[in-house]
């Protein structure tokens, strides 16, 4: 994804959130040449429903992780 950082400034919510939770790049621009990157710093780790099931994950945990997720 690309975006000025006019549009970085006003529109962050829209712009810089969603493509770091989806682990995209932002490309900033100034006067259109990039000036900056903004990426994920943590990689995104998935597991596999049957590694959930055979680990000790309780409810609580993964409602904490969610709420987590959600801030």
């Amino acid at each position: 994804m690309q975006a000025s950082l006019t549009e970085a400034q006003r529109q962050f919510d829209q712009i810089v959130r969603p493509a770091l939770h989806r682990g995209e790049r932002v490309i900033l621009t100034e006067h259109g040449q990039p000036c900056a990157e903004i990426s994920r710093h943590i990689p995104t780790v998935e597991v596999s429903p049957a590694e959930l099931r055979s680990g000790d994950v309780s409810d609580k945990s993964i409602l904490e992780a969610i709420a987590e997720s959600r801030q």
